[in-house]
């Protein structure tokens, strides 16, 4: 997006002429180069010196005055050119040189997007001096309101955008406050995003600042760092006697925050002929689903290094059993060692560690996440997770599934009530109907209600369709490709599992916590405990807008599923308050 014309809107009001420079050479450090500048003053003349100045960094830099009115920021957004807009105001805030070009990468990658924000780096202004002098990271998903600034934010000329909204009371005084404006348009359902890098930084005074949260941006950069980054040499001697001068490479880890060290490492496996390359270490230590999602990566790796001894670490090591590509060895660790470079400890001449890797590409489907850290090839190869079970059935007739287990989360869970009802449309349309999850209605046989792990297999395994969250027994259905009703909230199915055949996809589209899995996902726990994995949700919404969808939606969804079959792909639609279902291609579900 080189060639995008980029308005900004730098409101100087009435300040002195060193502080205007201040801004303008802020803006011309941008490595986005292709600017259209618009100063809004409150004086009707500014000094020729300071338009001079300014000239000589922006030739096209328009002026204008805007007297002191609630339209003055709107007077000057109608002035736009550009496709995009960002703002820039005369206050403690700077922006780094990436910060046009951050966003612009992430509109490239998201072209429904319509407005973004940014992460900002709080520095001490009392230490300005001193290398070290960030206080902390604010990374909320979106903020609070009134902790927005201008400066962060920006989107594409084409929405409407009423700054005079932005004007309200507080505490009996007049006030603004930027971040209003996303109330608009999420209210229009506009899609916004936040690009993973720091693109803001402000100067505050510490005693203003919480000490509630840690830097948890820091965190997610050292989190899952490789234990060694040297490539070592060891000397062995063969079967034959002869003096073998081995590689033994260090960890490819999963955090993106490492990927020029990924990339280093990588290169040097590529150059040195696989067929040597005599084992090869992968871990994936939680959940159950995406350790399931590595089958495929495991089968691809024997065909990358046909004569390595393939290690598999993982504390789910029960499922691995029914992988269809299997791994040479099964190795048990703790979840602890999720953020641990455990595999450094190992013997493996090639490590893979997969953990945290969706978990920093945000917006990346996990199947892909897996396969950008290892830089895998996959044309023509087929990305589903395959599961094979040769177990006897547990019941002869036929049976559906239903597991309403939400791993814990408010915003994967689905009412029991719901559930009930929907339990009970099965079986008034002749259905049996099995629970295997911990979270259970009185309506089904209880002798299966949170079964032992491998009767559970067993059920999925057999059945005629799933009906469920997005959770470990649903990437199981899924393993075994069996048709699925999956109810969505935080994670969405169509990028937590590849396999989009005989699948429906229930989600309600006006919630704008739809999908918080896959927009943020390492925070600091609310309990002090450290970080978590939980997405924090925003504006107290925990939901994610899975209680929104009914059971009666989910009866218009089934018939519909089963008019087809059980065959096609479908993902809903809401419209007007009414559930709407269209059927997907695995290209367009890609898109959305």
């Amino acid at each position: 997006m080189e060639d995008k014309l980029v308005s900004v809107l730098l409101f100087v009001e009435d300040v002195d002429d060193d502080l205007i420079k201040v801004a303008v050479d802020n803006v011309k450090e941008q490595t986005h180069n292709n600017i259209d500048l618009i100063i809004s003053s409150f004086k009707e003349e500014n000094s020729e010196e300071i338009k001079n100045y300014t000239s000589e960094r922006f030739l096209n830099a328009r002026w204008f005055n805007s007297p002191a009115s609630p339209q003055f920021i709107n007077e000057t957004l109608s002035k736009a050119d550009g496709e995009y807009v960002f703002y820039k105001t005369i206050n403690n805030v700077a922006w780094f040189p990436r910060h046009i070009e951050a966003h612009l990468e992430e509109y490239k990658k998201d072209p429904k997007a319509s407005w973004g924000l940014s992460h900002i780096e709080n520095r001490d202004l009392s230490k300005a001096e001193i290398p070290f002098n960030t206080l902390s990271f604010r990374i909320d998903n979106p903020p609070k309101i009134k902790d927005i600034c201008m400066d962060e934010i920006c989107h594409t000329n084409n929405i409407d955008t009423d700054w005079v909204k932005c004007l309200v009371e507080d505490d009996g005084k007049p006030a603004f406050y930027a971040g209003l404006v996303l109330q608009q348009w999420t209210k229009s359902s506009l899609r916004g995003l936040i690009p993973a890098e720091i693109t803001v930084e402000q100067w505050v005074e510490k005693n203003n600042q919480s000490s509630e949260k840690p830097f948890i941006e820091d965190i997610e950069k050292r989190i899952g760092a490789p234990a060694k980054t040297q490539i070592e040499e060891e000397t062995n001697i063969n079967d034959e006697g002869e003096i073998v001068v081995e590689k033994v490479f260090p960890t490819i880890v999963g955090n993106i925050n490492f990927e020029d060290y990924n990339f280093h490492i990588r290169s040097a496996i590529k150059a040195i002929d696989k067929n040597d390359i005599k084992s090869v270490g992968i871990k994936r230590t939680v959940g159950m689903g995406d350790v399931i999602l590595v089958e495929p990566i495991i089968r691809k790796i024997k065909k990358e290094f046909p004569n390595a001894e393939i290690n598999f670490y993982t504390s789910s090591d029960n499922i691995v059993n029914y992988f269809e590509s299997k791994p040479d060895n099964v190795h048990k660790i703790e979840e602890k060692d999720l953020m641990q470079d455990y595999l450094s400890t190992t013997n493996n001449e090639v490590k893979y560690d997969l953990d945290l890797s969706y978990e920093s590409r945000l917006k990346t489907p996990f199947i892909n996440s897996y396969i950008e850290t290892l830089d895998l090839s996959t044309d023509e190869e087929d990305i589903y997770p395959t599961l094979i079970s040769n177990s006897e059935r547990l019941i002869e007739d036929k049976y559906v599934v239903v597991c309403g287990d939400g791993s814990g989360w408010p915003g994967k869970t689905w009412p029991i009530s719901y559930y009930e009802e929907l339990i009970s449309h099965l079986q008034e349309k002749g259905y049996t109907v099995i629970e295997t999850g911990n979270h259970n209605t009185d309506l089904t046989p209880s002798k299966y209600h949170a079964c032992k792990f491998d009767d559970m297999v067993n059920l999925i395994s057999h059945c005629e369709f799933y009906i469920g969250g997005d959770n470990g027994p649903m990437h199981i259905a899924r393993g075994f490709s069996k048709p699925c009703i999956v109810i969505n909230g935080a994670a969405l199915t169509y990028m937590s599992n590849p396999n989009r055949e005989n699948i429906m996809y229930l989600v309600n589209n006006n919630d704008s916590n739809l999908g918080l899995k896959h927009q943020q996902f390492i925070n600091y726990s609310p309990n002090g405990q450290g970080i978590t994995f939980v997405p924090i949700q925003k504006d107290g919404n925990d939901h994610c807008g899975i209680r929104d969808i009914s059971p009666s939606d989910f009866i218009e969804a089934f018939n519909l599923f089963e008019d087809n079959n059980f065959s096609g792909s479908f993902i809903s639609n809401y419209e007007a308050d009414k559930i709407s279902f269209k059927e997907f291609s695995i290209e367009e579900i890609e898109k959305v």
